[in-house]
């Protein structure tokens, strides 16, 4: 019997449409074929192939891995800015009570083809990262705002704090998530909105200050997770990323 070797380690996003399941059915039909579309548009518009991309849809949602040479800065950055502009389009054409609001989680993690999807330690975090309470209050909390953002730790720490984007670590909020037989920390943002002053409710309280763009930031922290992790229903997207110019 061969050894199993686990996947490669991939640059995740998992995206979820807030309150698909209370629309009616012709409401679904045009949710789902208007997220592929603006996933689509703004994935065009900084350059990314979704071709080349590894997709499972969910209705509501997608699990995407990317493509080798994917950008982790680019993706955390530019990507999720034209997410932003294109949901904010797209509302704008809508009633309030129609708009599409989007919930997006980013990792870098292991990610396998298995027999009813993907497996991997990556895979199962970035499905419970979109899942989570604090992002779930985020949108709650933020009405006005069509799209919030969570960023594993790693990702966090490996583009912003290192200062490969624009985005400065005060925009950024600290929250715990549960990750069933533990808690994990992650980052929250929800773009043109405080993320710092939203009520996230008790379950995402980390009490750590935001961080100083004067902080001293770590060097790139590698998480290496191992065995098999089942995780059907789960939206990917897996690549094999040369984050930004390091080696991995």
């Amino acid at each position: 019997m061969s050894r199993f070797q686990g996947g490669p380690r991939r640059l995740l996003l998992s995206a979820d449409v807030k309150g698909y399941g209370q629309e009616d059915e012709r409401s679904q039909f045009d949710i789902q074929r208007a997220l592929v579309r603006i996933l689509d548009e703004a994935a065009e518009a900084v350059g990314f192939d979704r071709t080349a991309w590894i997709r499972q849809g969910a209705g509501d949602g997608e699990l995407a891995i990317l493509p080798d040479g994917v950008s982790e800065a680019k993706v955390v950055d530019d990507y999720v800015a034209e997410l932003q502009a294109v949901l904010e389009r797209h509302n704008h054409r809508v009633r309030t009570e129609h708009w599409l609001r989007l919930r997006l989680a980013v990792h870098f993690g292991t990610a396998h083809p298995a027999d009813n999807g993907y497996a991997g330690h990556g895979v199962v975090l970035v499905s419970r990262l979109v899942d989570s309470d604090p992002l779930r209050q985020a949108l709650i909390a933020a009405p006005e705002s069509c799209l919030a953002v969570i960023l594993s730790e790693q990702v966090y720490t490996d583009t912003v704090l290192q200062r490969l984007t624009k985005l400065s670590p005060k925009e950024f909020r600290q929250v715990a998530v549960e990750k069933k037989e533990r808690q994990v920390t992650a980052w929250l943002r929800v773009p043109g909105a405080n993320t710092h002053a939203l009520d996230l409710g008790a379950t995402a309280s980390v009490p750590v200050a935001p961080v100083p763009e004067s902080a001293a930031r770590p060097a790139p922290a590698g998480i290496v997770l191992n065995g098999p992790v089942h995780a059907p229903g789960s939206v990917f997207g897996v690549g094999t990323v040369n984050n930004h110019g390091v080696p991995r």
